[in-house]
């Protein structure tokens, strides 16, 4: 059981008396931050293992794609996956960062 993390429902989430300010900042660091860093140890820190996103759109930590590959692809959504052990190795070895 893990938690859902959601991007662009806010009203409809606020509507609902949900709270989800945490997730929010988890989903702008995963979508917006350029820190692979940051990035890295947020998607390995919530076990998300699937971005769900607009064709469109990229990731901003262009670095990501070190451990994300894009699984599907049509005109309306881009889905990536997220490797948890490609994450590890790629800040072990890069930033000498260690994860749990």
């Amino acid at each position: 059981d893990r938690p859902m993390f959601l991007s662009g429902i806010n009203d409809e989430l606020i509507a609902h008396g949900i709270n989800f300010s945490d997730r929010k900042l988890v989903v702008d660091t995963i979508l917006n931050d350029s820190n692979i860093r940051k990035v890295g140890r947020a998607l390995f820190k919530n076990k998300i293992d699937y971005i769900y996103m607009s064709p469109l759109d990229n990731l901003q930590a262009t670095e990501s794609a070190y451990f994300t590959q894009t699984v599907f692809e049509n005109s309306r959504a881009k889905i990536l996956e997220v490797s948890r052990e490609a994450i590890f190795k790629y800040l072990r070895d890069n930033y000498n960062l260690q994860l749990q």
